[in-house]
C-alpha cells in the first residue's frame, strides 16, 4: 500500500487560545506520539490534512523538519457542530513491526445481484485486522454480487489477504439481505368499527343535551 505524504511544523506556543489563533492561519494543532519517543507537538496545513484524512491510504509519511517519519492517525477531534478539524492525534509505527488497525468495508457487487427486491442491510462497516505498516488494505472489499434474499455473509467467509490477520469474532455479522419490509393497511373491519364508535360517541353527545334542555 502507497503511503500519503504530508508535511507538518514544530509548534512552539500550547493551550486553547495559541489553538484558537493557529486554527484562525488555516493550521491545525496535532501531536504525534511514539512507543520510543515523547510526544512532539506540531501544527498541519488545515487543507493539506483534510486531504490526508479523506484519503484510502491509512499510512502517512509525516515530514517534520526534513524527517520522514511513518504515522497512522490515531485520533480526529471535531467540533461537535461544525463538524471541523480541531485537533489530531498521529501514531508513529515502525515499518518492521505488526500493527493493529481499522479498515473501512466496501460492498461491491451489488449491480451484479439478481433483481428480487431483497433489501441489503450492512452492518459491520470496519474491520480490525494486524499486520505490517505497508501490507495495510486500502478497503476490505466484500462481493454480494452472488447473495439472494436470507443470504448473509460472516467474517469467517471474508476472503484472506496475503500477510493480514482479522481480529474479529468469526461469527460477527457483516451483511445480510433481506425482504423489504411492508406496511400493512387497516383492515376494512376495524375502520367500520371505528365508524360506528363515532356514530354512538355522536348520538350519546346528542341524547344529552336533550335531557339538558328538559331539565331546563
Amino acid at each position: 500500500m502507497a503511503s500519503y505524504k504530508l508535511a507538518a511544523d514544530l509548534r512552539g506556543e500550547v493551550g486553547s487560545s495559541a489553538a484558537t489563533r493557529l486554527r484562525r492561519a488555516g493550521h491545525i494543532p496535532a501531536v504525534i506520539y511514539s512507543p520510543e519517543r515523547p510526544p512532539v507537538t506540531l501544527q498541519v496545513n488545515s487543507l493539506a490534512l483534510d486531504k490526508a484524512i479523506q484519503s484510502t491510504s491509512s499510512l502517512i509519511d509525516l515530514e517534520v523538519e526534513g524527517q520522514k517519519r511513518p504515522v497512522l492517525v490515531k485520533e480526529v477531534q471535531r467540533h461537535p457542530v461544525k463538524q471541523n478539524v480541531l485537533h489530531v492525534d498521529f501514531y508513529e509505527v515502525s515499518m518492521d513491526r505488526e500493527i493493529e488497525t481499522t479498515v473501512s468495508i466496501t460492498l461491491v457487487g451489488e449491480d451484479e445481484r439478481a433483481d428480487d427486491e431483497g433489501v441489503i442491510n450492512q452492518v459491520m462497516r470496519e474491520l480490525t485486522v494486524a499486520c505490517l505498516p505497508m501490507a495495510i488494505p486500502e478497503v476490505y472489499e466484500v462481493d454480494i454480487s452472488e447473495l439472494g434474499i436470507g443470504d448473509s455473509i460472516y467474517v469467517e467467509q471474508l476472503p484472506a489477504l496475503e500477510g493480514v490477520r482479522i481480529i474479529e469474532d468469526p461469527d460477527e455479522l457483516i451483511v445480510s439481505i433481506t425482504l423489504p419490509t411492508i406496511e400493512e393497511e387497516p383492515e376494512e373491519e376495524e375502520d367500520e368499527l371505528l365508524e360506528g364508535e363515532e356514530d354512538m360517541d355522536a348520538e350519546g353527545a346528542d341524547d344529552e343535551e336533550a335531557s339538558d334542555d328538559d331539565e331546563e
